[in-house]
């Protein structure tokens, strides 16, 4: 946009730079606590070295942490900026993007760096977790392992293997509202880090896996009881056939590695019990069975203001060019739909990956349907 004195990407490359610095700073800092492991006891004079080695490896670590603050808060400027730039040319956080060259055909996507293939992932993906090397040594792996043991303490690597993997299975749900918890506080890190207690940003990528983590283990399995007490169903997602005796009596929710998938309800009460639990001055107002039509201007005026969800059944992903992306059609999955396109397609996020639903493909006569659900944030206190 040449109109315009700022110049975004050379902002992110910038950004960049000063991440690559930071993970600089931080391999000399080993390197100078390595060179003072290796002085030991020599002459007396350096012990003096060794304290002064060990001060400036402090003042290396500050300067490695601001660098880092520097370079997301870089990074956060320019999406904020973007969307500034945006607004100002008429585009309304929304932008008009080409689905082909030199096609007069348009799609319509909510800009947002919670969607952004260039920064890592387009939204949320429960199925990294799983996948995740157990390195006890990866400050990644020790930030989930603390997520899980704050609400799990003393729970096992075994028994978070499986609940990794329970959560591929069932957390599709649990991903929407981690992807609308960032859309909404995107540009706002350190209110994000105050109300979550942990950095919305790390390494410069949106910290998905912690919040997702943090979400499922706080929430998974909570209802409100017939007086309207929050409890823990703990044999919600029994099936018929599993556990000994082959009843809920022998069922054992830490052995279990599928799960059951979230309704709308439970993803509505949950989502407000977890900003309740984090004391996050939010209230958030989520409803079913809305419509939500393939048509760019009223996708436009809904994603505004919510955050937009849909629960597909019976229902094949798509890539841009409408082939087949997954074999196997969805059963009860839930995305956040980021966009739509002037051929009336529906853009969804699923498993971090952009991919497209083409209503016209779907048969309701073999169970095909796709159900809305919109979910809308405002300041304010905190949830009932």
């Amino acid at each position: 946009m040449e109109k315009f004195s700022v110049h975004i990407q050379e902002m992110k490359k910038n950004s960049e730079e000063l991440l690559d610095y930071s993970g600089r700073i931080r391999g000399f800092k080993g390197e100078l606590e390595s060179i003072k492991g290796n002085i030991r006891w020599r002459i007396g004079s350096q012990q003096g070295i060794r304290t002064r080695l060990s001060k400036i490896a402090l003042v290396m670590e500050e300067i490695d942490n601001r660098v880092e603050s520097m370079g997301n808060t870089l990074n956060s400027a320019c999406s904020l900026y973007s969307n500034t730039e945006n607004r100002i040319i008429g585009n309304s956080e929304i932008v008009y993007k080409q689905e082909n060259e030199g096609s007069d055909k348009n799609s319509y996507e909510i800009d947002s760096g919670v969607f952004d293939e260039n920064n890592g992932r387009y939204g949320g993906d429960q199925n990294v977790l799983k996948n995740t090397p157990k390195d006890k040594s990866s400050e990644a792996w020790n930030d989930l392992v603390k997520r899980i043991h704050d609400t799990y303490p003393g729970m096992t690597d075994e028994q978070i293997d499986v609940l990794l993997k329970r959560l591929n299975n069932e957390g599709c749900g649990y991903v929407v509202m981690a992807n609308s918890i960032f859309a909404v506080y995107e540009g706002r890190e350190a209110e994000f880090e105050k109300d979550f207690g942990m950095k919305m940003y790390k390494n410069g990528k949106l910290n998905h896996d912690e919040l997702l983590v943090d979400i499922y283990c706080k929430t998974d399995n909570h209802r409100k009881n017939w007086i309207g007490k929050d409890t823990v169903a703990k044999n919600e997602d029994w099936k018929l056939g599993e556990g000994w005796g082959k009843t809920k009596l022998g069922y054992n929710p830490l052995t279990d590695k599928t799960g059951a998938a979230t309704k709308f309800d439970q993803r509505k009460y949950r989502l407000g019990l977890y900003l309740k639990e984090k004391g996050a001055k939010m209230n958030v107002t989520a409803k079913d069975n809305v419509n939500i039509v393939p048509e760019i201007e009223s996708f436009r005026e809904i994603s505004e203001e919510s955050h937009v969800v849909v629960n597909a059944f019976n229902v094949n992903l798509e890539d841009e060019d409408g082939s087949l992306a997954t074999e196997k059609k969805l059963s009860g999955h839930a995305m956040s739909v980021t966009g739509v396109t002037e051929d009336g397609r529906y853009i969804v996020s699923s498993w971090g990956e952009k991919y497209y639903i083409d209503p016209k493909k779907i048969d309701p006569q073999k169970g095909g349907s796709l159900e809305f659900e919109t979910y809308h944030y405002e300041e304010g206190g905190q949830q009932n």
